[in-house]
């Protein structure tokens, strides 16, 4: 919560500071999106902050990023979230997080995959040192049906930040179901002993 306090700072400062509208969404959006906070409440808020932003500013990439993954994830607007994701990536496209929830929320789900893996690695390529991004590629491959291809670009993130919870958890998943049980459990284990 401590981001939402500090954006919440930036617009008492400056109230058509659109940007910390949306990154205010972007908070509300991730803390439902990790099971930290209520969905109903955190879909309401995240949609009010992107509407918010965009209403201060239709140019800024990151509105439009904060807008789409709420039609997305909340709205199950597919249509109306894509719209939004391209807008976002034209207005920027060196954006690595339009890029990356794009992917992982719009094009993952609709199994549309070798558009999902291009806009994994623009993300990756963008932001290489992000190890949720990073993750997220592994993640991608994997449910594309590029098993190795995933598990190697997981444990590549985790030579790169050996304290991903994230990364621990969805190696060992990938890994229980590629029938490699007892590593697979190893590397759960390691999530919870980072993040119980």
């Amino acid at each position: 919560y401590k981001a939402i306090d500090y954006f919440e700072q930036a617009c008492k400062r400056d109230p058509n500071y659109a940007a910390a509208y949306a990154g205010i969404s972007d908070c509300y959006q991730l803390l439902g999106n990790w099971g930290l906070l209520q969905p109903e409440i955190a879909a309401q808020k995240g949609m009010e902050y992107a509407t918010k932003a965009l209403d201060l500013n239709d140019s800024l990439s990151e509105a439009h990023t904060s807008m789409a993954v709420a039609l997305s994830n909340q709205e199950w607007d597919w249509e109306g979230a894509e719209r939004e994701y391209k807008r976002a990536i034209a207005l920027n496209p060196s954006y690595s997080t339009a890029h990356h929830w794009y992917a992982i929320h719009l094009l993952v789900p609709q199994r549309r995959w070798n558009e999902a893996i291009k806009e994994m690695n623009e993300a990756e390529k963008l932001d290489p040192y992000f190890s949720i991004i990073a993750a997220n590629t592994g993640v991608t491959l994997f449910y594309a049906g590029r098993h190795q291809e995933g598990i190697n670009q997981l444990r590549h993130v985790l030579e790169m930040d050996p304290g991903s919870a994230y990364a621990h958890y969805m190696l060992g998943t990938f890994l229980v179901a590629a029938s490699f049980i007892e590593e697979g459990a190893t590397e759960i284990e390691r999530a919870l002993a980072i993040r119980p």
